[in-house]
């Protein structure tokens, strides 16, 4: 039975995030599992029941794939490089949270806010950025009064608008952004950009940290 659950859930993923909330059916989700649709209802109350677990799920995974390790790298400099890198980096790993995050925009999150896990996510997240750019300050590193909730969100900004809008980009420039070395390229401009907003102009000279 878990197993049928767990069948219908990768499912539905691949039906949400290739035709959106609204083009997605439940009908076609049960014919791609070979399953029934009683046994669809046993499990979710409905699609939209069913949406929210997709979107739990690509949230889960997202968390872990993101990790831990710009937590515990060395100075502040070496952690908030690894977790601008690594924001990047698990939005390539999780495409499926753009595609679903695209949709979710449109119904003004109201499936998001359902999901109890969100904060479990978030606020240690934010906990550890608040920390980090603290340090930060008092090792005289970082400029001062950083919002760490504008931080996050610029360094998800430039990474999720990168591959959100990968198609039409590489259309209009003529470009494959998806390629790996443009890719690297990508994540390199994220940490720089990360690194040269936080870190003190006199320290980045010093260390020579553009070079």
């Amino acid at each position: 039975m878990i197993r049928s659950r767990e069948m219908i859930l990768k499912t539905a993923i691949k039906h949400f995030v290739a035709k959106g909330y609204d083009g997605a059916r439940v009908d076609e989700i049960v014919s791609d599992t070979e399953t029934s649709k009683n046994l669809v209802y046993h499990y979710f109350r409905g699609k939209e029941d069913l949406f929210v677990a997709v979107l739990d799920r690509i949230y889960e995974e997202f968390n872990a794939q993101r990790g831990d390790r710009w937590r515990v790298e060395g100075c502040p400099i070496a952690r908030l490089r690894s977790l601008a890198g690594d924001t990047f980096n698990t939005l390539i790993k999780v495409p499926e949270l753009v595609s679903l995050l695209n949709t979710e925009n449109l119904f003004r999150a109201s499936h998001l806010k359902k999901l109890p896990q969100i904060k479990s996510i978030y606020h240690p997240l934010l906990d550890g950025i608040r920390e980090l750019l603290a340090r930060g300050e008092e090792e005289g590193v970082f400029r001062k009064g950083i919002d760490p909730i504008q931080l996050y969100i610029s360094m998800s900004a430039i990474s999720y608008h990168y591959i959100s809008n990968q198609y039409t980009f590489s259309a209009i420039f003529k470009l494959d952004l998806m390629a790996p070395r443009r890719l690297k390229a990508r994540r390199d401009h994220v940490i720089e950009m990360t690194l040269r907003y936080c870190v003190k102009p006199s320290v980045a000279a010093r260390l020579d940290l553009f070079k």
